[in-house]
């Protein structure tokens, strides 16, 4: 279960490191507490300081947070002085768990524009992410922050940001990749990693990752993988799975990548479409949703034996590719009108029937990208 934080005061990030230096004669004897059980202070948690001594504490939020319902919580750290209580103090805790689905586009102006749909399906406002794209962002949670992935609007320059969780959604600084697309890049978390993949300008496919360190591999090409429009990936059943269109036709192939790296043999899936495909997983099976040769919308799945369902058709129509995301126990489907830049969303229930469009206020040239955090 992927998850978002918002932490405040103590914990500004996923973790922080708090410093107590004491100097004192004679020796101090020292405590540290808290309540909650989602959150850990590595130990020892007490102990004896010698004169002019120091000690360094990590405090992190731990897996136990995955147990909690959407909303904010709260905790405080007492510092404890046992000898003669001499500057004893707290410091609190606040902690918000945030399950919306983000929502991000290019918007006419070639800006980069974010929204929220919140679990009770109400939508915050639009905001601007202070860069430029000619093309989709990319999205996805990783390490309690959105991070988006952009190619620049005058080059084909690859450039990254990320915005934290917090009530007032602060946006980093845009951080230039190295390396080049002419696309849109597509990213996805798969083994505890950011793992961002693109078609170069050669037409390979190129993928490196982030770690939660915030240090980038290099770039390596998928081997023998080509294609004309942007890939698409997708962590399902263990394995990091990439489709691409064919660069000559409009044939669509998969191939897939283990923990260590390695990747399978590519695939040819059966349908044709002219844009890419989006991918997700959805109520234990890897969704595909591709814009046919017609412009109508087809969906099919694949379970973990990697057996495919037949194609089926929606009722909706788009002329650039369709995005998928898992959300709340629904499959959401934005799209971008047909002959438009109206952004309609959909919605599968985990009974695989379909509910109907609506429109969403705001405009995009260009398909959307989707992020919510993966609930196991």
């Amino acid at each position: 279960m992927d998850f978002i934080c918002l932490e405040a005061d103590l914990l500004r990030q996923q973790r922080e490191l708090i410093r107590s230096r004491i100097q004192v004669e004679p020796p101090l004897n020292w405590q540290m507490t808290k309540t909650e059980n989602w959150l850990t202070i590595d130990t020892p948690t007490n102990g004896t300081l010698s004169p002019s001594a120091s000690i360094d504490k990590n405090i992190s939020i731990n897996s136990n947070c995955l147990t909690l319902t959407q909303g904010t919580y709260t905790d405080t750290i007492t510092f404890t002085n046992t000898t003669n209580g001499n500057g004893n103090t707290t410091r609190n805790v606040i902690l918000g768990i945030n399950y919306n689905l983000w929502i991000t586009v290019r918007g006419t102006d070639n800006r980069v524009y974010q929204r929220e749909m919140t679990t009770g399906a109400f939508l915050l406002s639009w905001r601007s992410l202070a860069g430029y794209s000619n093309k989709t962002p990319a999205s996805a949670i990783f390490i309690n922050r959105n991070y988006i992935i952009v190619k620049s609007d005058i080059n084909n320059d690859i450039w990254y940001n990320y915005v934290l969780p917090n009530p007032e959604r602060t946006l980093a600084t845009w951080t230039r990749l190295d390396g080049a697309t002419p696309d849109k890049p597509a990213a996805a978390v798969y083994n505890n990693r950011l793992y961002v993949v693109v078609r170069g300008t050669d037409n390979k496919i190129y993928i490196r990752y982030m770690t939660t360190a915030g240090s980038w591999s290099a770039w390596s090409t998928v081997p023998g993988g080509y294609t004309n429009v942007p890939p698409a990936i997708a962590d399902f059943n263990g394995y990091l799975y990439l489709i691409v269109k064919d660069v000559t036709d409009n044939k669509i192939w998969w191939n897939k990548m283990n923990t260590a790296g390695t990747w399978g043999s590519w695939q040819l899936m059966d349908g044709m479409s002219p844009s890419t495909a989006a991918m997700t997983e959805f109520n234990g099976q890897l969704y595909i949703v591709v814009r046919g040769s017609d412009n109508r919308l087809y969906y099919r799945s694949m379970n973990t034996s990697e057996l495919f369902t037949s194609w089926g058709a929606l009722a909706g129509w788009t002329d650039d590719s369709p995005v998928i995301c898992s959300f709340i126990n629904n499959l959401c489907l934005v799209v971008k009108g047909l002959g438009s830049s109206d952004i309609w969303i959909n919605a599968m229930y985990t009974t695989g029937a379909w509910g109907t469009w609506v429109k969403l206020d705001g405009a995009s040239p260009t398909t959307a990208s989707l992020a919510a955090p993966k609930i196991d």
